[in-house]
């Protein structure tokens, strides 16, 4: 809903957020109708209502997805105030065409591109790591959260922070990645990685140009947002002024009485441990 100010300027009488998947799916039913419906925030272009959807609609597909078809979710600020939402499936070869269309119909929309790659095992870990033996080194500064449940308040806040970068100049990504699979043959004390029966790991990251102090301080507040709803950390993004604590979680106690025992002389460690 809208009211108008006596200069004439249009601001929010009243902010709804969407409690449930479906609502974001009428969320955008109603907003291509003609009207004006957000979820979590807003933009001109009505592109977060989108995002909500595909996330939504892809952590939906997550629960029924056989075990060897796995996607994450990427949301990318342009720098102008709005978001490119992207996903990245993996599956079995032949299967990518049945796969995508799940997905898809998953997610209630379809994609502006689809392209689609058959790759041998190396090849795929070569991509998904980030390109090709060749391709040069980039650098840029990234942090985590990991989140229990991605409901609609945490979905919400990955957006909001994303676009409030966006509309700074900032040109930033977010990454989902799920929690589940493999990570979950092993129980959460079984080892020292502790987040086994949460939903997603959350990446917040700022290619160069961005310099670092820019990126960081939007990594930063991105935590601040983020942290009603954050369970932890990620430790391969080990970010510096972090207690271990964070990313290890109720596992950390025992990981720092192993280590007195075995490395007293803490030999063993990284510049930022």
């Amino acid at each position: 809903m809208e009211s108008r100010a006596a200069d004439g300027r249009f601001s929010p009488a009243a902010v709804v957020r969407a409690a449930e998947a479906d609502d974001v799916v009428a969320a955008v039913t109603f907003a291509a109708a003609g009207g004006h419906s957000y979820a979590g925030v807003s933009t001109a272009s009505g592109t977060v209502i989108i995002d909500a959807q595909v996330i939504s609609g892809w952590s939906g597909w997550l629960t029924a997805a056989d075990r060897s078809q796995w996607a994450d979710v990427s949301v990318d600020a342009d720098g102008n105030g709005s978001l490119d939402c992207w996903t990245q499936l993996i599956c079995p070869a032949g299967t990518g065409d049945s796969a995508a269309a799940e997905l898809t119909d998953a997610i209630g929309l379809r994609p502006l591109t689809l392209d689609t790659q058959t790759l041998d095992h190396m090849d795929a870990v070569t991509a998904l790591a980030g390109g090709s033996p060749t391709s040069p080194r980039a650098s840029f500064t990234n942090g985590s959260d990991v989140v229990t449940e991605l409901t609609s308040d945490a979905i919400g806040r990955i957006l909001e922070a994303l676009t409030t970068f966006s509309r700074a100049g900032g040109t930033g990504w977010v990454q989902i990645n799920t929690l589940d699979g493999a990570i979950r043959d092993t129980s959460p004390d079984a080892a020292a990685f502790p987040w086994r029966s949460h939903a997603a790991l959350v990446e917040w990251g700022a290619y160069q140009p961005i310099s670092h102090e820019v990126a960081l301080a939007w990594v930063t507040a991105a935590h601040r947002l983020f942290a009603p709803v954050s369970a932890g950390a990620y430790i391969n993004y080990l970010e510096p002024g972090d207690a271990l604590s964070r990313y290890y979680g109720g596992n950390y106690s025992r990981l720092a009485a192993l280590r007195r025992s075995i490395d007293p002389g803490a030999r063993i460690r990284t510049v930022l441990t």
